[in-house]
C-alpha cells in the first residue's frame, strides 16, 4: 500500500457476507476515492465466517489498492470484529459500515463531514426505513432505543446503526476500552463515551432490507435482556473500572486467532472482474 497519510479508515465487519459483501466493498472504494483521492483505506473484517466470504474479501483486497482483510478462524461477534479493525486503522478518523449493502457508502460522507467539522467526536447513522422489517427486529430496534435513550441518556436515536464514524484520538480510546465483544459493543461503547464527555450527534440514513432475517425472535429477545443487563452493570462499575488508555490501546488476540494467517479459503473467485479492475495480489495483514 502506497505510503501516503491516511485521512479515513473504514472497517467493515463481516460474518457470512459473501453475497454482498464484494458489491459493497467496490462501491464504498469508489465512494472514498472520488471524495479523499489516496487518503483513505477500507479494512474488511471476516469474523471467522463459515461461507465464502474470506475469498471474497481476498478478491476485494486483490481488485483494490489501498483494501486489506483481517480475519480470525472463530466467529467471536461484531463488537470484536470491529476492535481487530480499529486496531489496524490509521485514519485520523475510523468509520465502520456494515458490510451488508444495505446502507449506501455514501451516507459516511455527511457523518465525516460533521466530524471535520468539529461538530461531534462521534456520528451515528439514524435510520430511516425504506420498506418493512420483520416485527421481532422492530420490537428489538424500539427496545435498544428506549433502553439507550432513557437508561443510558443518550442523545442518539438508533445505537445499533450498522454506520458510524468517530475521531480516533478523541473516542478511540472509549472504543478500545469496551468490554463487549457482540451485539451490543455500540451501545456499550456509546455509553462509555457519553458518560466520559464525548460529543455524539446523528443524522439520517436510509436502510433498505436486501435478504431475508437472520436473526430469529428468540435471539432478538436475548438482545434485550442482555441490554438491560448491560444497563444494570454499567450502573454498578464506576468510572476508572473501565481500563480507559491515554491512546488507542492494542487489544491482545485470542490464541486461536494466532492461527489465522494459515487458514485456508474456498477457491472463489469471481466470474469477470467489475469493469475497470484487475486482479493483483492479495493483502492480508498476518493476525498476530
Amino acid at each position: 500500500m502506497p505510503n501516503v497519510a491516511i485521512k479515513v479508515s473504514v472497517v467493515m465487519p463481516a460474518f457470512n457476507e459473501a453475497p454482498f459483501l464484494m458489491r459493497t466493498a467496490l462501491e464504498t472504494a469508489a465512494v472514498l476515492e472520488r471524495a479523499y483521492g489516496s487518503a483513505y483505506e477500507l479494512i474488511l473484517v471476516d469474523d471467522g465466517s463459515t461461507d465464502d466470504t474470506l475469498a471474497v474479501a481476498r478478491d476485494a483486497s486483490r481488485l483494490l489498492p489501498r483494501c486489506t482483510v483481517v480475519s480470525y478462524l472463530q466467529n467471536a461477534g461484531k463488537g470484536h470484529a470491529m476492535r481487530r479493525g480499529f486496531e489496524r486503522a490509521r485514519g485520523d478518523v475510523v468509520a465502520f459500515l456494515d458490510s451488508d449493502g444495505e446502507i449506501e457508502p455514501q451516507a459516511l460522507l455527511a457523518l465525516i463531514g460533521l466530524l471535520d467539522g468539529n461538530e461531534a467526536d462521534i456520528v451515528v447513522g439514524r435510520k430511516v426505513m425504506v420498506g418493512r422489517r420483520p416485527w421481532h427486529r422492530q420490537v428489538m430496534r424500539w427496545g435498544v432505543r428506549w433502553i439507550g435513550h432513557m437508561a443510558f441518556g443518550l442523545p442518539v436515536t438508533d445505537p445499533q446503526t450498522g454506520v458510524k464514524a468517530i475521531s480516533r484520538h478523541k473516542a478511540g480510546p472509549y472504543l478500545a476500552a469496551c468490554l463487549e465483544r457482540g451485539y451490543l459493543f455500540d451501545l456499550e461503547f456509546l455509553a462509555l463515551a457519553q458518560r466520559a464527555g464525548a460529543r455524539l450527534r446523528q443524522v439520517d440514513v436510509e436502510v433498505r432490507q436486501l435478504r431475508p432475517n437472520r436473526i430469529p425472535s428468540s435471539v432478538g429477545l436475548r438482545h434485550l435482556v442482555a441490554a438491560g443487563d448491560l444497563w444494570l452493570r454499567f450502573r454498578r462499575t464506576a468510572p476508572v473500572a473501565y481500563d480507559v488508555p491515554a491512546g488507542p490501546k492494542r487489544i491482545v488476540a485470542p490464541t486461536w486467532e494466532t492461527e489465522a494467517a494459515a487458514r485456508p479459503s474456498k477457491p472463489y473467485r469471481a466470474a469477470h472482474p467489475p469493469h475497470g479492475f484487475a486482479l493483483a495480489a492479495s493483502r492480508e495483514e498476518p493476525t498476530p
